[in-house]
């Protein structure tokens, strides 16, 4: 038998009786905290039943977000989204310049795409999100999966007019620092 309570205070409630030695606790919420106790049930008679089991506690936690990258055309910085994860109240961005170093929080938000406006064309940079649990910080999810992604030089600007003499097309474009 597993027998769980919400919360460091209240009665334990039978949540399942099984043969197994395992159980993931599905019906939980993020953000709060749950203790669990075991006991054996003896096969032949109630009255070999195991005494309970030392308590175990865990806050349940939002799960991982998926990221993705790509980069805007236009401007050629990096777009990091990510899913929408229910029972988070925001999402943080972490990121951190090449193959190394630390990563650092970038920015705070309540939506699930930033575009990076920060960056240098030619430098890769790699992000992570983690999700903030509405409830408690107990209930924060693990950092999604590393994107990376190259700064990309902005999207030329072109236009074409016709020479006044000749009435060949001329084309221009912008310059790109």
């Amino acid at each position: 038998e597993l027998w769980r309570r919400e919360g460091e205070t209240g009665d334990y409630k039978l949540l399942t009786t099984t043969t197994g030695t395992s159980i993931t606790n599905t019906t939980t919420t993020p953000g709060v905290t749950y203790y669990y106790k075991v006991k054996a049930l003896c096969a032949k008679s109630s009255n070999g039943d195991s005494a309970f089991s030392n308590m175990v506690y865990k806050a349940c936690d939002l799960p991982q977000p998926k990221a993705s990258i790509s980069n805007a055309a236009s401007s050629g910085k990096p777009v990091i989204t990510w899913n929408k994860i229910e029972g988070a109240s925001k999402y943080e961005l972490y990121r951190r310049e090449g193959e190394t170093g630390e990563y650092k929080l970038l920015t705070t938000t309540t939506g699930t795409s930033i575009t990076n406006t920060t960056t240098t064309p030619g430098v890769t940079y790699y992000y992570k999100v983690k999700a903030i649990c509405a409830k408690s910080s107990n209930g924060n999810s693990a950092y999604s999966n590393v994107v990376y992604r190259a700064c990309d030089l902005p999207q030329p600007k072109a236009s074409v007019s016709n020479a006044a003499a000749s009435g060949k097309p001329v084309i221009t474009w912008n310059k790109i620092e």
